[in-house]
């Protein structure tokens, strides 16, 4: 939309590129919210459809997931304009379009100023901006060609879908299609994909196209395969930037996400944070920084909300396609909320009460690497030798006092001591309190003693009088 200029429009209901930009943070919102809610239709529909596909199945069916060649470059221009009549766009508008894509110009941009225009070869191209918007006429032919194909040939539907008349998913140029395991419906597909291929100039790509098979003899596979040229596909397969499943998510179906950011982690510059980090329970990294996490997103809360949205669309909008499928198959009947809600759904609250440090652990001014430092010291797990051992939190203490005092000395008494002056104020206060100490003798403490030499020693505990009773 921001790629146009003001005096275009990417739909003919006369909102030019100029209105969106001056209105999106008002409609900006609702605009997004459509297009990710038809997104999440597809995406959540599909996985549906395709739950339970590695089981044998009683009632045979197929999926086939179709890449189109070069999409929108290679459509048949004629098909389009005729497309377009038959939407019933105005002819002016027709004849608009007409010239757009025919005429298109290029200009080289050197050092961030345009610099003349050249007549391109070809006709519009894929990436232009308003090639997403004739994609949508061009597949909604297609979306005719089926209906009319089912109608006319042999053809059962998939398992759940005869009841809302479901045999396919489009956005865009991503194309799924849903039928029951016979050779007739896959050969009604077949000719629909053919009549489309013929009318528009796209074509299939082989090499990139599946399809999904469950309770389908060995017999009629090969007669599937054989028909189609299609590679039998395995689930897990990538669906509109989603990795759709037949059953439970496990680990290996995420371990392409899991090294992404386990590399990511990686190039930390510090290995010392990522050892201390890995001892902090996760569930308090994810609290907010207010009540002493790190303010990272819990996932997990992540998914209960988005379960309760789904469940919020599922009361409210029977008009959209996946809840339309959900209230036809699902509740059997019953109100959805007689429906018994899974345990997993029980979410607790918990009470999350702010600590008196974190804004001074998260400071905006400070330096992350140092803030993530100071919060493992508070949470009691920097990685230390002997954890009883009481010196990171006495160097701690007379650092940040140390630093306090100096403040309020700039502040009240216009002194100042030099950061070198400060530091060895610390040490010095740090070793005073070590000499002073009463402690068990070990191997940590002769440590400590050669580290801060206490050649002077440290106190140690009286010898216990031997026991003379009988």
């Amino acid at each position: 939309m921001f790629s146009l200029n003001s005096d275009e429009a990417p739909d003919p209901d006369g909102y030019n590129a100029f209105f969106f930009k001056k209105v999106w943070p008002i409609v900006g919102s609702d605009v997004t919210s459509a297009i990710k809610e038809q997104i999440d239709d597809s995406i959540l529909l599909a996985q549906e459809l395709l739950n339970g596909y590695h089981r044998f199945s009683p009632s045979p069916r197929y999926a086939l997931k179709i890449d189109i060649q070069k999409a929108f470059d290679s459509v048949c221009w004629d098909y389009l304009f005729d497309s377009l009549k038959l939407f019933r766009f105005p002819d002016i508008f027709i004849s608009w379009i007409k010239s757009y894509v025919s005429t298109p110009s290029f200009t080289i941009s050197v050092n961030g100023e345009f610099n003349g225009y050249f007549k391109g070869i070809k006709w519009l191209r894929q990436g232009d901006p308003l090639s997403p918007f004739l994609s949508v006429i061009v597949m909604q032919v297609f979306y005719l060609i089926v209906t009319k194909s089912i109608t006319e040939m042999p053809f059962k539907f998939h398992w759940r879908c005869k009841d809302i008349a479901l045999t396919h998913l489009i956005f865009a140029d991503d194309l799924m299609l849903f039928s029951h395991g016979s050779l007739d419906s896959l050969q009604t597909f077949k000719y629909a994909i053919d009549t489309f291929s013929n009318l528009s100039g796209l074509h299939i790509n082989q090499n990139k196209s599946q399809v999904f098979l469950s309770g389908i003899n060995p017999q009629l596979e090969v007669a599937i395969l054989s028909l189609l040229g299609f590679d039998k596909g395995v689930l897990t397969v990538r669906y509109l930037g989603v990795h759709l499943v037949s059953s439970m998510l496990r680990t290996n179906d995420c371990r392409a996400l899991i090294d992404r950011i386990t590399s990511r982690i990686g190039h930390w510059t510090s290995k010392f944070l990522s050892f201390a980090g890995a001892k902090i329970a996760w569930e308090k990294c994810c609290l907010p920084k207010r009540v002493g996490g790190l303010g990272l997103p819990n996932l997990s809360t992540w998914n209960e909300v988005a379960i309760m949205k789904q469940f919020w669309r599922i009361i409210n909008y029977n008009d959209m396609l996946w809840v339309h499928w959900i209230n036809t198959y699902l509740p059997k009947g019953r109100s959805i909320w007689e429906v018994k809600v899974p345990a997993t759904m029980k979410f607790l609250n918990k009470d999350l009460s702010s600590t008196s440090w974190s804004h001074l652990v998260w400071s905006k001014p400070s330096i992350p690497k140092h803030s993530f430092t100071l919060w493992v010291a508070i949470q009691q797990r920097l990685p230390t030798l002997d954890r009883s051992n009481s010196v990171s939190k006495l160097s701690l203490a007379a650092l940040v006092y140390n630093i306090l005092i100096e403040r309020n000395r700039r502040i009240f008494q216009k002194k100042f001591l030099s950061p070198n002056t400060v530091l060895h104020l610390t040490l010095e206060a740090i070793r005073s309190k070590l000499l002073v100490l009463t402690i068990k003798d070990s191997h940590n403490v002769q440590k400590v003693v050669a580290e801060w030499d206490l050649s002077e020693g440290i106190a140690r505990p009286p010898a216990k009088p031997p026991d003379h009773t009988c």
